[in-house]
């Protein structure tokens, strides 16, 4: 195959495909982004918009089994316990117990 064909090729896959944990990283990179502010109940995003990327977290864990480990390796853990353990909505403590759930039904590794 020549070099042409191959980055053609390889061009094609990347934007035909998903990339569920690389989507994982950046979502957990929100989290942790403003976690002082966060934890102090100062956050500046919108509660809703949290709870939009707490449910794409849990989508994204359901997608394969290997992400639950995924986002705890990835730091995720420590940054929903903040959000259950801090935030002041009621809505965002609720979707990060949900993801919580998610992860760690039926999973002794998590």
């Amino acid at each position: 195959m020549s070099k042409e064909e191959r980055d053609w090729l390889e061009g094609a896959m990347k934007q035909n495909s998903f990339d569920d944990t690389g989507r994982m990283k950046d979502v957990i990179a929100v989290l942790k982004s403003n976690r002082t502010e966060i934890e102090e109940g100062k956050d500046g995003r919108s509660p809703e918009k949290l709870v939009e990327y707490l449910e794409e977290l849990q989508d994204l864990a359901e997608l394969h089994p290997r992400n639950n480990l995924n986002l705890c390796l990835y730091g995720g853990f420590p940054e929903l316990m903040v959000l259950i353990m801090g935030h002041p909505e009621l809505k965002v403590r609720v979707a990060a117990c949900m993801v919580v759930t998610c992860i760690s039904a039926n999973n002794h590794e998590v």
